[in-house]
């Protein structure tokens, strides 16, 4: 559920609501106990598991099946529900199917996940139904014996328990943590979900509302961050993005031109390219190849093709993630402002600005530009800063084809200083353009302090028009600013902030939030599990930068 905050207010964070994944009050639970690491022993150590699900989903495949061990499915009750899970306690998506497989591509011959098959242990399951009313079985799927459908006659995959998520144990004892997350973006909203999927009660507070920021103002473009040390949170982010059919994200990308008047900058660009990240195979196109693949661009431009490039409406990731986050428990808070509340070195959890405590056993710092005097309020470690990037969106029949940038690859990341003063038409602008459906987003500024948007988006149209000269009879249909948190060295802070135990921090990541920014989540939420850190060296909280 989304709490939104009109008053003096003190939600529990260490609430353990449930909400049915289909939006009801009809609540399914299961407790998943006494796993057995790929045997049948019964000295295994102990183990939990909690299912959310609707109601009208609970069932079991009656088919029989035959799960790890070669123990067979037990018959189910209308109320409670006996059956033997197959449970991965390191798959990244789905624990609760019969064989294994989920929304990850596995290669086609593979019944578990490659690197860690060896994980798959079973655990004796029961399943107790919370619902006020009786539980209603879901008819068996004709197509397939194992292939499970909902109510509404929606595949729902390779389930043993109808649309019900067992989510991971922890990785050390039987206790998850109860988890703050302050900041309502994307990296919060993703890692409240990844979180609530693997058990941990986890409430999330933002101080205005989910997406306000620069994870709802972006300009929607999903794209490789030309770093290799990134290319894998961008890899993650945009599995995870297909997860949500609300995305509807393409099989493929659409492709990102990088644009330049000098056909040898279009082949210095492709080189630099080739060299960070070769496998988005660069192409230089010509002046003549760029208008038969572009046809909206004016005449004299040449090109870098590059095999990247999803384009997304700019808060829809946030707010679908912010639903899957309630979906599978988490308590949304908006409306209050919070701040770490820490004590002799270690997390207790977060104070709110109405006097509110909110007792927690770890808290995650995903407040954007924001989040350096929330780690460190004496002011002693602030290696982000605010970059300010306006974007105007316009209405038109004909858009773009491709994502369109303009500008060396190297300046779309980078910390910017404050300049002299001077007239706006002094301040620096990169061309992007981004469309989905007839709206189309062009950007951007790059300026270290707040401007007005609705002042520059004229501005912002009259030099797109060099590019695409149908921009200047679009109409305009609304101008938004957003904060950037801008990294001196151009990559987030992940990871355990040192001297405070419980503490931890996801932020930093510039105009590659969206792109990075749930794969970013991942890597910390399992640290925050007690997983062991594959957060790479340059990446951590802990770093020191220029």
């Amino acid at each position: 559920m989304i709490h939104r905050v009109t008053g003096p207010s003190d939600p529990d964070p260490q609430s353990r609501e449930l909400v049915a994944a289909q939006g009801g009050d009809d609540v399914a639970q299961a407790v998943v106990a006494a796993g057995r690491a790929g045997s049948t022993q019964s000295d295994a150590p102990q183990r939990q598991v909690h299912v959310v699900g609707h109601h009208q989903q609970v069932r079991r495949r009656r088919g029989g099946g035959v799960a790890q061990g070669g123990a067979q499915w037990a018959a189910g009750e209308v109320h409670v529900l006996h059956g033997l899970y197959q449970q991965h306690p390191a798959d990244r998506f789905w624990a609760d199917r019969l064989q294994a497989r989920g929304p990850v591509a596995y290669p086609p011959e593979a019944t578990q996940p490659p690197p860690v098959g060896e994980q798959i242990h079973d655990a004796e399951a029961d399943v107790v139904s919370r619902a006020p009313v009786p539980l209603t079985r879901v008819a068996e799927a004709a197509d397939h014996p194992g292939h499970d459908r909902d109510g509404s006659g929606r595949s729902i995959g390779w389930h043993n328990l109808g649309a019900h998520r067992a989510v991971h144990p922890a990785a050390q004892g039987d206790r998850l943590p109860d988890v703050a997350i302050i900041g309502g973006g994307i990296i919060g909203c993703s890692a409240a979900a990844l979180l609530a999927e693997r058990g941990a009660s986890v409430a999330l507070f933002e101080q205005s509302r989910l997406g306000a920021g620069a994870s709802g103002r972006n300009s929607g473009a999903v794209q490789h961050p030309f770093d290799p040390l990134l290319a894998g949170l961008y890899r993650d982010t945009v599995a995870l993005y297909r997860t949500l059919p609300e995305l509807q994200l393409p099989e493929a990308p659409v492709g990102l031109l990088l644009l330049s008047r000098d056909p040898r900058g279009a082949s210095l660009r492709a080189a630099e390219v080739a060299t960070q990240a070769p496998d988005l195979a660069p192409r230089v196109l010509d002046e003549a190849e760029v208008r038969d693949v572009e046809p909206i661009l004016a005449a004299g431009w040449s090109a870098v093709v590059l095999r990247t490039g999803y384009p997304i409406p700019p808060q829809a990731a946030t707010e679908a993630l912010g639903r899957l986050a309630t979906s599978r428990g988490a308590h949304l808070v908006e409306g209050l402002a919070v701040r770490p509340w820490v004590v002799d070195g270690r997390v207790r959890g977060i104070l709110g600005q109405d006097g509110s405590r909110h007792p927690a056993d770890a808290v995650l710092v995903a407040a954007g530009p924001w989040s350096g005097s929330l780690v460190d309020p004496s002011g002693g470690w602030q290696p982000i800063a605010p970059t300010y990037g306006v974007t105007v969106q316009l209405e038109m029949a004909a858009g773009a084809r491709h994502i369109l940038e303009e500008g060396l690859v190297h300046t779309i990341n980078r910390r910017v200083e404050a300049p002299e003063a001077g007239a706006e038409t002094d301040i620096e602008s990169l061309f992007s353009m981004v469309s989905v459906g007839t709206t189309h987003t062009i950007g951007s500024t790059f300026v270290p302090h707040p401007v007005e948007p609705e002042r520059l988006a004229e501005l912002l149209v009259e030099r797109a028009s060099a590019l695409v000269p149908s921009l200047a009879a679009a109409r305009i249909i609304g101008a938004r600013v957003c904060a950037r948190p801008q990294s001196a060295d151009g990559r987030p802070f992940l990871g355990s902030v040192p001297g405070v135990d419980g503490l931890f921090v996801c932020a930093g990541h510039g105009p590659w939030g969206i792109s990075t920014g749930p794969g970013s989540a991942r890597l910390v939420v399992d640290m925050i599990l007690g997983a062991r850190s594959t957060i790479p060296d340059g990446l951590t909280a802990g770093r020191v930068v220029a």
